[in-house]
């Protein structure tokens, strides 16, 4: 029983380690300054969702192990969304139907996007799902060179998650092509375990 109480503590410790690099990832200012994605809730929602998806579709092929952890940090995704519904203002009796909705989301886009990956010989799969996710909220698109930028970069990215070791991942050592956010996360998971000491 104590073992399988530290296991799910480690796990969700791990998941929200997990999940501060794909905040921070979500967050680089170039997906919307140079690609287009509008600067709102609903962008920033978007890319959360997005990257989320990259470590879900890495850990479907690790068995049970794999599942557990996407759940972990499925969960951890949405208790922070749902802190954030309620520093806007959302009423208590509001937010569960807000979840729904956005848990919902979440299923239907990586459902969306891992079509995309399995289907490269037909790039219009995947520039659909861009089109109605990230870029869902723009009325009308005149330039399509952001949807084949993040095609190529949600491509690029799987194949780099794909290559870095389960073992880190399980531990909540993650990062994504071009960044160092893994050694920001540890650096601050290691200075809030000496704040606790001190």
């Amino acid at each position: 029983m104590f073992r399988f109480i530290e296991n799910m503590r480690r796990r969700r410790e791990n998941a929200e380690r997990l999940y501060a690099v794909v905040q921070l990832q979500a967050r680089r200012p170039e997906f919307f300054l140079s690609h287009n994605v509008p600067d709102t809730v609903d962008g920033r929602f978007e890319l959360i969702l997005l990257h989320a998806f990259l470590f879900w579709n890495r850990s479907r092929g690790e068995g049970k192990e794999g599942a557990k952890l996407a759940q972990a940090l499925f969960d951890a995704m949405f208790r922070d969304m749902e802190r954030a519904l309620r520093l806007i203002g959302i009423g208590d009796l509001a937010v569960p139907h807000q979840m729904r909705r956005m848990m919902k989301g979440f299923k239907g886009r990586a459902m969306a996007y891992r079509e995309g990956l399995e289907n490269p010989d037909d790039p219009e799969v995947m520039l659909g799902a861009i089109s109605r996710n990230l870029f869902g909220t723009i009325e009308e698109i005149t330039d399509d060179g952001p949807l084949y930028w993040f095609a190529a970069y949600i491509k690029r990215q799987a194949g780099y998650l794909a290559a870095q070791p389960w073992t880190d991942l399980a531990a909540g050592i993650i990062s994504f092509e071009g960044t160092e956010h893994v050694e920001e996360i540890s650096k601050k998971s290691d200075d809030s375990r000496m704040a606790a000491r001190g």
